[in-house]
C-alpha cells in the first residue's frame, strides 16, 4: 500500500470515528457536533491526527489518544473552559484522562477501538509497544435501559480494543448508571 492510499484510509477511518462521536454526543445531549462534510478543517484534521497517531503506533491506548488530543489543543491555544466554544478556543475535556466524567472517558474508548480495529480490517498494520493492556468494564444494572450504542458499550460486555481485550472496572460506575438513567429518561 502506497502513502496516498494508506492516507486515504486514515481519513476514512476518521470520518466514521466522527460520526460515532457525534451520535454518542447527541445521545448525551450534546448536539453541537454537526456531520463530516459540515465540520470545520479544524476538527476533521483533528479527528485525522487521532487515527494517523494511532496507525503511527504514536498511541497505544485510549489514555494516550486522549493526551495526544490534548497537546494538539493545547498547542492550538485552546484552554479548560465550562463550555466547547470554537471562538474563544475553550472545551471542558481540556483535563487530564482520568479526570475526564465517565462518558467523556468513552468518546476515546470508542475512537481508539474503531480506529484500531478499522485501520488492521483495511489492512493498514498498526505497530504495537509494550504499552500496558487497559480494560474497561461498563456494567449497567440488569434490565436498565439505555441507547443502543451506549448499551453495547456498557452492558457488562467487554469491549476488543485492537490486540487488547478491555475490561477494568471503572471507579466512577455510578456515573455510568446515572447516564443511564438520564438516557432512559430521555428515550422515553
Amino acid at each position: 500500500m502506497n502513502n496516498e492510499e494508506r492516507e486515504a484510509i486514515i481519513e476514512d477511518v476518521a470520518k466514521t470515528c466522527h460520526e460515532i462521536n457525534r451520535t454518542l454526543c447527541q445521545r448525551l445531549g450534546d448536539s453541537s457536533q454537526v456531520p463530516w462534510v459540515d465540520a470545520p478543517g479544524w476538527q476533521r484534521k483533528s479527528a485525522i491526527e487521532g487515527v494517523r497517531n494511532i496507525a503511527d503506533g504514536k498511541v497505544q491506548r485510549p489514555k494516550d489518544s486522549h493526551e495526544s488530543w490534548f497537546k494538539g489543543k493545547e498547542a492550538d491555544g485552546w484552554v479548560y473552559g465550562k463550555d466547547k466554544d470554537a471562538t474563544n478556543k475553550t472545551h471542558p475535556c481540556m483535563v487530564p484522562f482520568d479526570e475526564l466524567p465517565c462518558e467523556q472517558q468513552l468518546k476515546d474508548v470508542l475512537f481508539f477501538a474503531t480506529s484500531t480495529h478499522l485501520l488492521e480490517a483495511k489492512g493498514v498494520e498498526v505497530p504495537e509497544e509494550d504499552a500496558p493492556t487497559e480494560e474497561f468494564e461498563f456494567p449497567l444494572p440488569g434490565g436498565m435501559k439505555g441507547s443502543d450504542l451506549l448499551r453495547g458499550a456498557l452492558e457488562g460486555m467487554t469491549m476488543t480494543i485492537g490486540r487488547a481485550m478491555v475490561k477494568q472496572a471503572m471507579e466512577r460506575q455510578r456515573d455510568v448508571v446515572e447516564l443511564a438513567k438520564r438516557l432512559e429518561k430521555d428515550e422515553a
